[in-house]
């Protein structure tokens, strides 16, 4: 056999390898010298898996979404809220937070004077002097000023993201029209977005929460919005106003005007950040100026964040959906409606609370430690049954980023859109009814993304722990203080300010 032949056979082994990889790539079908035939393009999707050599010249390989399942969740939108302090209450009645925990300290010690602090640092710029900062009317204004940001950068990003994403499957496909004539407008928000003043180390979470992922090729695009309400609340603009989404109506991607609303939104943020446009009534135009002067004393730069497209992360779905905290509603039928989360806390701040990783490698660095990959503990002070409550009774989530119902309660739960192609986008059921055979099953059916985590089992035997025997031996976890949470992003926020800590 000739050496040209053999060479020939090698590439017939391979499959068409060599038109997708080699130096034939884009060349699209090749001849095969030795057979005389023509090697098509494989059939599906080109990951680096291997090719099948079949008749007639064609190659195959793996398809990862067959057999066609219309069934198969195809995007996942969540919609979520930052939140600086660390905690989030459930309908504004938050639980009394454990006395003398770092979680507590956070709010009463820190975010309180950080005006304070900043302004003895920027002191030592040029020489030390005494002076006195210039009060501010309102000593949350730091606060509200970075919650802005996040949110703000996080959104235009995401919403970039997914308009390059388009063409992925039918959901993103569903979305062309709505981003029709909107990339220089998204650009230039973009653009305009790393113009903002803040700690490079709250990169970290931006760059987190704006990646648009799939879990695996062929998978779910999952993404998440953030919600400019809950701070408008407190610092509203001088002119203008955030879009009022109702409780079931979350920001629809395939309606030109939702997504004109949130570009809206966030070029109503940035206006507020750069221009100033806070209403004057409580003193926050004011308080923007002195904050911004403060942050140009201490030499605080521009972070330029960088901006993606789609990735492929099956790390992120389960930080996501798995690792964190887990919080569903139940209407009891016609008892009292009730809600569960887990872990609680009980009131203590040394509660041991599981972490099944489920099989992740966390880094002590990694923003898990502090909350900024979600929820990580909940506290339910007026009742002793361990994650479980009445739905009108108080409760506090702990993390920096929680998923949430719109409306005028922004209560902690569940505000999604999935898309499956045979219902189209739908709004998952945020409340069921565990005591009947339908809500079991619409559990099961409709939550998919929920029912994946490995305490989900609880929300349907919440009220009977003797029967929880639902223990994954596998990958059982470990055990921590949930006040290591607090301590860890006690440490984190002083070194994302540049300011002396002891811990």
């Amino acid at each position: 056999m000739s050496k040209r032949r053999t060479e020939a056979g090698d590439r017939s082994a391979s499959g068409a390898e060599g038109a997708l990889f080699g130096r034939n790539r884009g060349k699209g079908a090749t001849v095969d010298a030795g057979r005389r035939s023509v090697l098509l393009a494989p059939n599906g999707p080109m990951p680096l898996s291997p090719a099948i050599s079949g008749p007639l010249g064609y190659t195959f390989r793996n398809i990862p979404n067959f057999p066609d399942n219309l069934d198969r969740v195809q995007a996942i939108q969540h919609h979520k809220v930052f939140n600086l302090w660390g905690t989030h209450d459930h309908k504004g009645n938050g639980a009394t937070l454990p006395v003398g925990s770092a979680m507590r300290w956070m709010t009463d010690r820190f975010l309180t004077y950080l005006y304070q602090f900043l302004h003895e640092k920027a002191q030592r710029r040029d020489g030390y002097r005494s002076t006195d900062a210039p009060p501010l009317t309102n000593q949350g204004e730091p606060y509200y000023e970075i919650n802005y940001t996040i949110a703000l950068k996080v959104n235009i990003r995401v919403l970039s993201a997914l308009q390059s994403a388009v063409f992925t499957n039918e959901a993103t496909r569903s979305m062309m029209t709505a981003f029709s004539g909107l990339e220089e407008r998204i650009r230039r928000d973009l653009d305009a977005s790393n113009q903002l003043m803040y700690p490079a180390a709250f990169d970290s979470l931006i760059e987190y929460w704006s990646t648009v992922y799939t879990p695996y090729l062929g998978g779910p695009v999952v993404y998440n919005l953030f919600d400019f309400q809950s701070v408008a609340a407190s610092a509203a603009p001088q002119a203008g106003s955030f879009t009022a989404w109702a409780e079931n109506n979350r920001p629809d991607l395939t309606s030109a005007a939702d997504v004109a609303s949130l570009l809206g939104d966030i070029e109503l943020a940035l206006s507020m950040q750069l221009n100033r446009n806070f209403a004057v009534a409580g003193g926050h135009q004011a308080d923007i100026d002195k904050w911004h002067s403060l942050l140009s004393m201490t030499g605080m730069g521009m972070p330029q964040t960088p901006v993606k497209g789609l990735v492929v992360d099956a790390q992120k779905f389960t930080e996501q959906h798995q690792l964190g905290a887990f919080f569903y509603s139940d209407s009891k039928g016609v008892g009292a409606d009730t809600f569960l989360g887990w872990p609680d806390i009980r009131g203590d701040e040394k509660t041991l609370i599981n972490i099944n990783t489920c099989g992740l490698t966390l880094g002590p660095e990694d923003i898990f430690w502090f909350g900024g990959k979600g929820l990580y503990a909940f506290e339910f002070d007026d009742d002793d049954t361990p994650g479980y409550t009445a739905e009108a009774n108080d409760i506090t989530a702990f993390g920096l980023v929680a998923e949430v119902g719109l409306g005028t309660s922004y209560r902690i739960g569940h505000a999604e859109r999935l898309y499956t192609p045979e219902d189209g986008w739908y709004e998952p059921v945020i409340e069921l009814d565990f005591t009947a055979a339908a809500g079991l099953q619409a559990y099961l059916w409709s939550v998919p993304h929920v029912t994946v985590h490995p305490d989900s089992w609880r929300a349907i035997m919440s009220e009977e722990s003797e029967e929880a025997y639902h223990v994954n031996f596998d990958q059982p976890g470990f055990q921590a203080p949930a006040d290591v949470f607090g301590q860890r992003y006690r440490q984190w926020l002083h070194e994302a300010w540049g300011l002396p800590f002891i811990t």
